[in-house]
Formats: C-alpha cells, sequence, structure tokens
C-alpha cells in the first residue's frame, strides 16, 4: 500500500515542524484510535539531525471481534525510529513491530513545506504487511484472515498518519487560544 498526500495547516511551517518534533507525544488525544506515543530515546546527531525513537500504540477495539481470539493486541504496537533534518525540515521514518519481527515494512517521510505563510505537510509512505508471519494463527484462517489482518493494520496507520498534520493545527490552536 502506498499513501501519499498534501495538507495544509495556518500555521508558519516552523511552528508545525517544531511541534512534531518536540510535542510528539501530546498529540495522540487529538489522533482517532491512538492511544499512546510514548518518547524512548532523543539523540542530537549534530549539523541539524535528531535521531528519535517512539512507541505508538493504538486501540485494541480495532481488532474485528471474530479475529480477537487469534490476534493479541500487541499486534497493534509498534516503534517507530524517526531520523529529523532541522534545516529541511523533514523526517524519515521507520515502523517496527513490536509484536512480531517483519510483520510489515513501513516507511516513508514528512516535510513541512513553507507555503503563503503557511504549512503545507506532505507525507509520502510505503506499508506491506506479511499477515503470515503471526505465530498462533491457523493456517487456514491465515489466509482467510490476511486480507483482514492488512486491513486492521492500515486502518489504525493510515487514519493515525493522515491525523497528524490535523492533530498538531489543534495542538497549536489550543495553544493559541489559551
Amino acid at each position: 500500500m502506498q499513501l501519499s498526500f498534501r495538507q495544509p495547516i495556518p500555521f508558519p511551517s516552523e511552528r508545525v515542524y517544531d511541534a512534531l518534533l518536540d510535542r510528539f507525544t501530546e498529540l495522540p488525544s487529538h489522533i482517532p484510535n491512538l492511544l499512546l506515543i510514548e518518547e524512548l530515546e532523543r539523540e542530537n546527531m549534530g549539523e541539524g539531525g535528531v535521531h528519535t525513537t517512539h512507541r505508538w500504540k493504538a486501540d485494541p477495539a480495532l481488532i474485528p471481534r471474530w479475529l480477537r481470539p487469534f490476534v493479541t493486541p500487541r499486534l497493534l504496537e509498534w516503534t517507530g525510529f524517526a531520523d529529523w533534518r532541522l534545516d529541511a525540515r523533514e523526517v524519515s521514518f521507520e515502523f517496527v513491530s513490536d509484536y512480531v519481527r517483519d510483520l510489515y515494512d513501513c516507511r516513508g517521510t514528512f516535510r513541512v513545506l513553507e507555503s503563503a505563510g503557511h504549512a503545507l505537510v506532505c507525507v509520502g509512505m510505503s506499508f506491506d504487511v506479511h499477515a503470515y508471519r503471526v505465530q498462533g494463527v491457523p493456517r487456514p484462517v491465515v489466509a482467510r484472515a490476511a486480507r483482514l489482518v492488512e486491513r486492521t493494520l492500515c486502518s489504525t496507520v493510515r487514519p493515525s498518519l493522515s491525523s497528524l498534520p490535523d492533530a498538531v493545527a489543534r495542538l497549536l490552536q489550543q495553544e493559541r487560544d489559551h
């Protein structure tokens, strides 16, 4: 699956990028079905670069009821590794399953551009799920459930990423209003 979109935010690009970098853990309250983003590590890389590691956790209710006996809610927990290039206002990221090694390949970029005095957030991502790697699921169920597992994971990751620009806008709007 490929995902790409561009979304304007009515705040200067520098404020949007800084909010993404410095207030990332405050965003889940503004993103549907996302319970937690926890910063695990932050390392200054010199020359305008920062590396961060975050743990993400989505709502287990996203797993369809009939699939719950076979799939743990840990399926909806992942670690995000991000390299922030401050000068370019760009983030390269990769998500890794906390539950099944190599369950999916998910990587992409965020760019925050300046457009007529406002930010324009540009996101590009590729996401490929390998559902057959989930342990404990009977083979006949894997065959039928593979697409559903992929849809469940995609229904978590896609809206979470798509909601990030709106979440940042709401966060900055709250800050302005108070």
